[in-house]
């Protein structure tokens, strides 16, 4: 007998959990294996040994619950004997700490995939220099194949071909690509060809591989078939390859993008803790707010993406609340749902006014409300990003890095860790412009950028600030730390084949960092005046270096 509808529904959202914590599994080994390196490094080793045993100790609890039991058991034993020194503080400072070397590649051989399948999954799916990431690209003319590989692979991409939907299907497609390119005027007017695409389509959609359409024209009926196979965009040649590699990064970040954060406000207990269940079954991280006079207090700290909200309540209606919230210039454009049993339209109407994006009549399928959240919460982040990120690198605007660099620097003086800011900036990129015309130069700031969010920690932030200077925010990091992610950085920069107008040419960067000194009481103004007049000596001292 086939399981009940809601019970699949929460297997399948499992399934996924786990998946995602395998995926997310790379990135943590990878902290752990730089804070171990740090840690032999440094003289003071309590902070940094108390880093590894919080890393450790969030392991030991998610790789137990979401089906790494071996991990969990593996990292465990690590977690106690880190536990063991830190409470035996006085030979911390002269132990030997070389046992902990090992300690990745030693988590990383217990790790099993979703299947159960044993896999090395730091060597399997942890970058190395030099590794671009894997895009599939189907289209029937090798020539304007090769030529699409040559305006993408300065922007880190390797491209894998092929010539017809019915090859990729019987090739299985392949397992590493997370979006496929497809130019639809190759196959969409042949009815063969495009009923193998319509396989093929299919193919992807039940691999989860997001699809992108390129056309040789723009028609309306490529549109419809584009939006029927929720691609995530459509282009017609010739392609502004900035704006392509743009959308082709926004689709690969929302892959690894972080739970969508919700706060439930409801007087039912029962009903509330409900809708969390069936909003983290679907991967979402939720709050349900027990006091409504806590509100504001509450929003601060958790900082919800979305309030799911009843409309009638005992104390406080959910009016008051959402017209308190629209007081907040910070939280004016945050989603408010009401759900309620109410279904006099003309009370819905009214309030609406009081300031709520939409309103769910109870009871509420579970599909439904994933689906409504969902949608609602993808469309603001979308809606932040315009606002805040720039529209040709896809990173934070000037205002937004000054911002993020504010923040971090009083998290880092709260929490006494160190903090490094670095101001990038391209050489001679007015010489770029002269000679390329603003695309080559487009191109250029497009690749560095590229670059950056892709080289750069999961916990770094960066933006640009400016024409063709970029800031990187580093929290946790001190100056030698960043010195070494910047220079590699540069180095596989100076690498990059740059191709405009058929003549090729090689581009370089100067950079230089800001490290926060709490007992100066420093604020962000001084970060980024430290790390300009360090980029300063770095252009004077011969450019092309990291100061």
């Amino acid at each position: 007998m086939a399981p009940p509808k809601n019970e699949q529904f929460f297997q399948e959202q499992l399934a996924k959990k786990r998946w995602e914590f395998w995926c997310s599994l790379p990135e943590r080994l990878l902290d752990l294996s730089n804070e171990v390196s740090r840690l032999l490094e440094e003289d003071d080793r309590r902070d940094r040994l108390q880093n590894i045993y919080m890393l450790l100790h969030r392991m030991v609890g998610s790789a137990g619950t979401l089906g790494q039991l071996p991990l969990s058991d593996e990292a465990r034993q690590f977690e106690q004997k880190v536990k063991a020194l830190l409470n035996d503080g006085k030979t911390l400072q002269h132990a030997n700490l070389d046992w902990l070397k090992p300690m990745s590649s030693r988590l990383s051989a217990v790790i099993v995939e979703p299947d159960g399948k044993r896999v090395d999954v730091v060597a399997a799916r942890v970058p190395v220099e030099g590794q671009k990431s894997l895009i599939g690209v189907l289209e029937s003319a090798p020539s304007e194949f090769a030529s699409l590989e040559r305006q993408l692979s300065p922007f880190n991409y390797r491209l894998q071909h092929f010539e017809h939907p019915l090859s990729a299907v019987s090739a299985g497609t392949v397992e590493g690509p997370q979006l496929v390119l497809i130019n639809l005027s190759s196959f969409y007017d042949d009815a063969c060809q495009r009923q193998a695409l319509e396989a093929f389509c299919q193919r992807l959609e039940e691999q989860r591989i997001q699809v992108l359409f390129l056309a040789e024209e723009d028609r309306f009926d490529f549109r419809v078939f584009a939006a029927k196979k929720m691609a995530v965009g459509l282009f017609v040649k010739p392609l502004s390859v900035p704006k392509l590699t743009a959308r082709i990064d926004q689709a690969l970040a929302r892959l690894s993008a972080p739970p969508e954060r919700v706060m439930v406000v409801d007087d039912d207990d029962a009903l509330a803790e409900h809708y969390k269940l069936v909003l983290e079954g679907a991967g979402m991280t939720v709050k349900v707010l027990r006091q409504a006079d806590r509100i504001m207090d509450e929003l601060t700290q958790f900082r919800p993406e979305l309030v799911l909200m009843d409309l009638h309540m005992p104390e406080y209606s959910g009016t008051d609340l959402a017209a308190v919230i629209r007081q907040y210039d910070q939280w004016e454009s945050l989603p408010i749902v009401y759900l309620s049993s109410e279904t006099d339209m003309a009370e819905q109407i009214r309030a609406m006014r009081f300031g709520a994006d939409d309103f769910l009549c109870k009871p509420v399928l579970d599909a439904q409300l994933v689906a409504a959240v969902h949608a609602r919460i993808e469309r603001a982040r979308r809606l932040a990003d315009q606002i805040t990120k720039d529209s040709l690198t896809g990173l934070l605007r000037h205002a937004s890095i000054k911002e993020h660099v504010a923040q971090e620097a009083s998290r880092a003086m709260r929490d006494g860790q160190p903090l490094s800011v670095a101001m990038i900036d391209i050489d001679f990129f007015k010489s770029v412009n002269d000679t390329y015309g603003h695309p080559g130069g487009d191109l250029v700031i497009s690749s560095l950028a590229t670059l950056l969010k892709q080289r750069v920690r999961a916990s770094d932030i960066v933006g640009r600030y400016g024409g063709e200077e970029f800031v990187v925010v580093l929290p946790n990091c001190d100056r030698q730390f960043a010195e070494t992610i910047l220079d590699n950085i540069r180095k596989l920069f100076a690498r990059i084949d740059f191709d405009s107008a058929g003549k090729t040419f090689h581009c370089t960067f100067s950079a230089g960092i800001g490290v926060l000194d709490p007992s100066l009481g420093e604020k962000e103004e001084d970060l980024i005046a430290a790390a300009d007049a360090a980029l300063y000596r770095a252009k004077n001292s011969g450019r092309d270096r990291v100061m």
